[in-house]
């Protein structure tokens, strides 16, 4: 099995020739050269264009020159121990590794023909943990602890120092450097220091102060803004093992810069070494998962097998430095860049497998990630040759976060597409679907409004045949017998003319809105009212926002006030009947309607009878109540509206 998977594995980069066609075989060839060409074009760009003005070489300026310089062992880092200290020559550069930790002093004379009024810029070139810089005694620059004993690591600094006109003196000058180291890199090294006039000095040097130490800040800035990005990712993403090596790699890239920032750790400086070799090997093994994540059935046992090698590699180192084995920290270095350019050559392998795996796209992706690869292979035989053309992975930091961001999410364009056309298909249809609900929503009130207007057809034919129909039959048996007394008559046809006349009204529409519905009861009932002989009264203390009920609950509330007031002309015997709109006291936004007269009231029994059914019947079918109050001086007909949430219409 292991065979036939490795042999599968081979294959994908040099396919048989019975597997492929002439033309896949010939897009293969090309596809590999579009790749390579690539490759020399960004390599180009970053060796041609971009390593020249990162290495920023400093302006043209004259250096006072410096002379007899002397070194000097000290006993601790003080006045005292500079004073008593034995100094001997030394030609400079001065550099001393591998012997004891300690203090160093370091002096070297100038001389000036005259003090210049604006003093002078001295610039140091100084390899230890700390140092303090003197000139004629004054103290130009010292900051944080310099004892072995809780040292800072402020020795990284590089700047122009200003030396001013007080502190000089026209003739023979004194510069004097305290140097101090931990036991954990036991070297101290020391270079003649540019010296001139200030501006100058800074001036020329204005790049390369840039890319030293402002840069720095920028590319740690952009390390954790896009860390903190790609954790909103993997928060969000699917693929969680490609963005979890995309994170892990620039947050390890991050902390290596930060570390050389961090002048005050509560660590020992053999654990803050440790920590800057973790940070290096890191890289390399995040790049190489990172590499391996399309690798599904190698992946998870490659992923272990780089985590046991890069903790081994870390114990390895603890081991070196603890016991001082072989060169300590020197050899801990050739160690680690071995195992940082081992490991990033690996992942350029797995890059290559995987670009020849897939047959469209990721070149460019796949281009990127191998130049910065080989950044961290010749970085690495760089720092193991002592060779002066390292530090391009520092220094180009930025720009290769943002060009693996940018080469990341390239490589994924057509995920995005995909997303970004199946979302356009999705609004089309839900566009089309909306307007189907829409038209099937007209279609269905539509039907609402013919169902209620034939079941209130159906209704005023039973209405006719039970009430008119039999208030006619006892008319005309009565005229028959010979009883029929003509004021009997004329009540009873007076009575069937009006709700002859209320019914053909039913036949209408009385609108959508219970304020319209409300408008036209009252324009219709009004005149019939007073013709009847009462005075009628109508008052709307709700106002005219009334909530939305449609079409059916608006005309069975329609009926039911008609009703209220045919019942009110023929059984009160009062004078006045009022309509009146307001609030229902527990339910401030909801209506309550109310038909009053000033007749006989409703002491024999109010609810009985058809009519009094009906109109319960009626309210009921829309989650209404009504009720029959009387008043003393008449009766009340009191109908309080429901929610529009609560409305259930019977069909």
């Amino acid at each position: 099995m292991k065979w036939g998977r490795m042999k599968w594995n081979l294959e994908s980069i040099r396919p048989r020739a019975s597997g492929r066609t002439g033309e896949q075989r010939a897009a293969a060839r090309v596809r590999l050269v579009y790749f390579i060409g690539v490759c020399f074009l960004l390599q180009g760009l970053y060796w041609g264009l971009l390593r020249p003005i990162l290495t920023a070489p400093r302006g043209d300026f004259d250096s006072i020159a410096v002379a007899d310089a002397s070194v000097a062992v000290l006993s601790a880092p003080d006045d005292a121990a500079v004073a008593a200290a034995d100094f001997h020559a030394q030609e400079l550069p001065f550099d001393e590794c591998c012997d004891a930790a300690g203090y160093r002093a370091v002096r070297m004379h100038f001389r000036l023909i005259h003090v210049p009024s604006e003093g002078l810029g001295i610039y140091p070139f100084v390899g230890a943990d700390n140092y303090r810089l003197s000139v004629n005694g004054s103290i130009i620059y010292s900051e944080g602890r310099l004892t072995t004993d809780g040292i800072t690591y402020d020795g990284n600094v590089r700047r122009v120092f200003r030396v001013p006109q007080g502190v000089l003196k026209a003739g023979d000058n004194t510069i004097e450097f305290v140097l101090s180291r931990d036991p954990a890199i036991p070297q101290f090294s020391l270079a003649p220091p540019l010296l001139g006039n200030y501006a100058k000095l800074q001036s020329a040097l204005a790049g390369r102060l840039f890319w030293l130490n402002d840069w720095f800040t920028v590319s740690i800035t952009i390390g954790v803004a896009i860390s903190l990005f790609s954790l909103i990712v993997l928060w969000r993403s699917r693929q969680r093992a490609e963005v979890l090596w995309a994170f892990l790699l620039i947050a390890g890239w991050t902390a290596k810069l930060a570390y050389y920032q961090w002048t005050d750790p509560p660590v020992s400086g053999e654990t803050r070494l440790l920590l800057l070799y973790a940070f290096v090997n890191f890289i390399p093994v995040a790049w190489f998962n990172f590499a391996n994540v399309g690798n599904v059935a190698w992946r998870r046992p490659l992923m272990v097998a780089s985590l046991l090698s890069y903790a081994t590699t870390l114990g390895v180192n603890a081991a070196i430095l603890h016991w001082d084995i072989w060169d300590g920290a020197d050899t801990i270095d050739r160690v680690s860049m071995l195992y940082s350019a081992v490991l990033a050559i690996t992942a350029i392998g797995a890059f290559s497998v995987s670009l020849f795996r897939r047959r469209e796209g990721h070149v460019w992706q796949h281009a990127f990630f191998l130049l910065c690869l080989s950044l961290i292979v010749v970085d690495s035989i760089a720092e193991i040759m002592l060779a002066d053309f390292g530090h391009n992975v520092n220094t180009s930091m930025p720009f290769l976060i943002v060009g693996f961001v940018a080469a990341f999410l390239a490589g994924n364009v057509r995920l995005f597409q995909s997303s970004a056309q199946l979302n356009t298909l999705l609004s089309q249809q839900l566009s089309e679907r909306t307007a189907e609900l829409e038209q099937a929503h007209r279609r269905e009130q539509g039907l609402v409004r013919i169902r209620a207007h034939h079941e209130e057809r159906r209704r005023i034919l039973r209405d006719m045949h039970d009430g008119l129909g039999s208030q006619l039959m006892s008319m005309l048996l009565a005229a028959r017998r010979g009883e029929a007394k003509p004021e009997a008559v004329a009540d009873g046809l007076q009575s069937v003319v009006d709700e002859m006349r209320l019914m053909v009204d039913s036949m209408d529409s009385v609108g959508e809105s219970l304020l319209a519905a409300l408008t036209l009861f009252r324009d219709r009932v009004a005149p019939r009212v007073e013709a009847a002989g009462f005075q009628f009264d109508w008052k709307n203390g709700f106002g005219d926002e009334f909530p939305d009920y449609g079409p059916r609950p608006t005309l069975q509330i329609f009926r039911i006030l008609q009703e209220a007031v045919v019942n009110a002309m023929k059984h009160s015997g009062g004078k006045v009947i009022s309509v009146v709109v307001g609030s229902q006291p527990a339910h401030p936004r909801l209506p309550r309607i109310s038909v009053i007269d000033n007749g006989t009231g409703i002491a024999d029994g109010a609810g009985r009878g058809r009519g009094l059914s009906n109109m319960r019947s009626r309210a009921k079918s829309f989650g209404a109540t009504i009720d029959w109050v009387a008043t003393g001086t008449g009766t009340e007909v009191v109908l309080d509206l429901p929610a529009p949430p609560e409305l259930e219409i019977s069909p």
